[in-house]
């Protein structure tokens, strides 16, 4: 942070020393538009940069939350043992057609 701060002092130092210095420097207008357009181009760049850094946040925000629901869904499905066979079972033995039927035959 130090150096930091000295950069920055002797930055200024020289910009006041440039400004306090007369000179007789003429700018054409060709020099300025190139200038103005290297800056655009400057400030382009570090815009797209940001847009990536934003749209990154978000797709690792999103993969987060979906691994969370996805660990949360799996410890669900341990829990209250979802799966293929235990509904097969859960069908055939609870049979509403099997059970419809008796009721009708029955006296």
């Amino acid at each position: 942070m130090k150096r930091n701060v000295e950069d920055i002092k002797k930055i200024e130092e020289i910009l006041v020393t440039a400004h306090r210095i007369e000179s007789n420097f003429v700018v054409t207008q060709e020099w300025q538009e190139r200038v103005m357009k290297h800056i655009c181009q400057i400030a382009a760049s570090k815009i797209q940069i940001n847009d990536d850094r934003v749209f990154s946040k978000i797709i690792w925000r999103f993969a987060t939350a979906v691994s969370v629901f996805a660990g949360i869904f799996l410890l669900y499905a341990i829990n209250t043992d979802v799966n293929h066979e235990s509904v097969m079972v859960n069908m055939f033995l609870n049979d509403p057609l099997n059970f419809i039927v008796s009721q009708i035959v029955s006296p």
